[in-house]
């Protein structure tokens, strides 16, 4: 297990962060979900698997209409 809290650093560049997020995740984030502080190293698949979670009733309304006008 990774921990990031662990690892974190006083050189911490936000914006290279922001730039580099996953779109997926960075529309979770905007719908109010959370990442989880801890990560899983798959070696056999070359990956990492990090937690991430959205709460339905979290999503603010306006994201729910804009979901909601994609599916019709």
């Amino acid at each position: 297990m990774f921990d990031f809290r662990s690892e974190a650093t006083q050189d911490f560049d936000i914006k290279k962060a922001n730039a580099d997020m996953l779109p997926l995740l960075r529309t979770y984030l905007l719908m109010g979900g959370w990442v989880s502080d801890r990560a899983l190293i798959d070696r056999d698949l070359n990956t990492m698997h990090i937690f991430s979670a959205v709460d339905i009733k979290a999503i603010p309304q306006a994201r729910k209409r804009l979901l909601r006008a994609l599916v019709g």
